[in-house]
Parts: C-alpha cells; sequence; structure tokens
C-alpha cells in the first residue's frame, strides 16, 4: 500500500484522495479465520515506520499505521468454526 499511497499523493497532492477498501481478518490460535471485517474508503492518516531503538536497551521495533475509514462492515460469511 506504501507505494500505492504514494504514487498516488505524488500525483494529487492529497493524501485523502487515496482511498483503499481493505479486510481485516482475525485468527484463533489454531490459525483459523473466526472473524472478518471489511472497511471501506479508508486512507492512511498516519505511518510510523520505527520507534525510537537504543543498541543497548532492550526494545522491540515496532511499526504503527493509524486508518481512517468512511465505513465499516463484518463479514458474516465467516464464522467462527466449532471447538473441537
Amino acid at each position: 500500500w506504501e507505494l500505492s499511497a504514494s504514487a498516488c499523493y505524488a500525483s494529487s497532492g492529497n493524501t485523502r484522495l487515496c482511498y483503499y477498501m481493505i479486510t481485516i481478518d482475525l485468527f484463533n490460535e489454531q490459525g483459523q479465520k473466526v472473524i472478518a471485517y471489511n472497511v471501506f474508503r479508508c486512507w492512511v492518516s498516519e505511518f510510523q515506520a520505527l520507534s525510537d531503538l537504543d543498541a543497548s536497551g532492550s526494545a522491540v521495533a515496532i511499526q504503527t499505521i493509524t486508518l481512517q475509514n468512511e465505513g465499516w462492515q463484518r463479514d458474516v460469511a465467516v464464522t467462527e468454526p466449532t471447538e473441537t
């Protein structure tokens, strides 16, 4: 998404014109999809590539992204599997 967002911004000068439709999938510990959400007309409002790292510390690198959207809907076709 980063390359397409950069290209969109470069051509329009406005990131709000660069909308995306995404799906958020949640999986259980067995790796089975249990819930899915379709998110409509998303755009990235904030992105942090890496947090501050210190070679002498024990910190971990975490990337963050903030998405704005104009609506979402649960995908009812995805149902939670029965436990075995």
